[in-house]
């Protein structure tokens, strides 16, 4: 059916048709023949064709890398208002790869995109309100994007709206509402421990255990942190074994709450080493 329709000249066809030849979707797999696709789809001003065009030169995709063309095809797309290459090209200005650093540039991209819910757009909002990267900090300006990232991106905003709360940055200081962001960002993006301590779900948890350190593991992902003292715990069943997740910084960040003072918090260094373990796992230097 594509190819009838490439053949009378629709545009979308060969666009599809590239996607096929790409893919190996019901062909043989050919990047060159995709290649050629895309091409007469581009000339016909298709944004996707374009950006993917751009790919093609950007990752040197069955053809010799070429950043400039790469960044051509990306602005024609982005021109066409395709919300991919506007991130593309955004990032790589936000970084300075490929194409000088230019943040003032990088944040007028994000904007243009920013009703898109993109999160990775989102989140460099907020870090160049609160950074001051290009602009004057504001970090009631980064709180506004790191909140709308909460909502089409949780995990993301969690740590970094726990940082505005313990430090009463742009918010009142509250070491409480800061603990509870870190612990949602440490129990959505916990570690894929239950596969590998499968045996542990069934036999509970045995606190004399050697194997300590496998235990903690189990423990942050499965458990209901206690907030003030050493109550026992409430194991919390929650047994998936396709969850892969994991952040480190979040489990730094709980750790200190158990390990330093002033911070509303008695003192549980076991609690603390065990996240502290935890982030070692990232070599984290912290």
């Amino acid at each position: 059916w594509f190819e009838l329709a490439a053949n009378q000249n629709h545009n979308d066809a060969f666009y599809y048709l590239g996607n096929m030849y790409y893919e190996g979707l019901g062909v043989e797999q050919n990047y060159e023949t995709a290649k050629k696709m895309y091409e007469l789809s581009a000339n016909e001003n298709n944004p996707l064709a374009l950006k993917i065009l751009g790919d093609y030169y950007f990752y040197g995709i069955s053809v010799p890398k070429n950043y400039s063309l790469a960044i051509n095809y990306y602005k024609l797309s982005a021109s066409l208002n395709n919300s991919d290459a506007i991130l593309k090209l955004a990032n790589m200005y936000y970084k300075g790869t490929i194409i000088p650093k230019n943040y003032v540039k990088a944040k007028e991209l994000y904007e243009s995109i920013e009703d898109d819910c993109i999160p990775d757009a989102i989140l460099r909002l907020g870090n160049i309100y609160y950074k001051g990267k290009g602009v004057k900090r504001n970090y009631l300006k980064a709180k506004k994007y790191y909140d709308l990232l909460e909502i089409c991106n949780p995990s993301k905003a969690y740590i970094k709206l726990g940082n505005l709360y313990k430090k009463g940055l742009g918010v009142v200081k509250d070491c409480m509402a800061a603990y509870d962001y870190y612990t949602s960002s440490a129990m959505v993006n916990h570690l894929n421990t239950f596969l590998r301590f499968e045996k542990m779900y069934y036999n509970g948890l045995d606190k004399e255990d050697p194997n300590y350190l496998d235990q903690c593991y189990y423990f942050l992902a499965n458990v209901e942190l206690p907030l003030y003292n050493d109550d026992e715990i409430e194991v919390k069943i929650e047994f998936d074994e396709n969850e892969v997740y994991h952040d480190f910084d979040a489990f730094l960040k709980i750790g200190d709450f158990y390990c330093k003072n002033n911070t509303g918090f008695n003192h549980n260094y076991k609690i603390a080493k065990a996240c502290y373990e935890l982030a070692t796992k990232e070599k984290n230097s912290k």
